[in-house]
């Protein structure tokens, strides 16, 4: 394992981290709100069903953190932080993020305007979202499918 792959994975760890951090605060204060909230029925499943899709959103966004770490940092900007924040679905990179000075060095663009980043950034942002959406459905769908079977197999026995 060379030095950039080592980066990689120890700022995919980090990243879990640190945004699964702030996942379960967010987490929390809907948990709060829910709970201040008027009774709803089965608000129980809309929490679970909340935390898994904020479990999804951690791990596709991890994922995509890893490709833009493989393929956009380093090539098109400079980053000498320990690249947690260099992609957030949910932040845009902007330009005081590429300004930032980290142990005397700041980051740099590397060829490639500001608004083109922002670009490649929207279409990374996009594809985690999406992806998050899909799997979050697929396995709702899937899980609806197998209780309907399970409510089927109960009424013929």
């Amino acid at each position: 394992m060379d030095e950039r792959s080592f980066d990689t994975l120890e700022s995919g760890v980090l990243y879990l981290i640190v945004v699964g951090l702030i996942y379960a605060l967010v987490f929390a204060f809907g948990a709060g709100v829910v709970i201040w909230l008027p009774p709803i029925r089965n608000w129980w499943r809309r929490l679970l069903k909340f935390a898994l899709f904020l479990l999804i959103l951690l791990l596709i966004g991890d994922l995509f953190g890893f490709l833009w770490s493989v393929t956009i940092c380093g090539r098109f900007y400079s980053s000498f932080d320990y690249d947690v924040g260099d992609f957030l679905p949910f932040m845009p990179i902007t330009r005081s993020f590429i300004e930032v000075p980290f142990e005397g060095y700041t980051h740099q663009l590397n060829g490639i305007s500001l608004n083109q980043l922002k670009m490649i950034w929207f279409i990374f942002a996009i594809g985690t979202w999406g992806t998050t959406f899909l799997l979050y459905r697929l396995i709702l769908q899937r899980g609806r499918r197998r209780r309907l079977i399970l409510e089927a197999s109960k009424a013929n026995a």
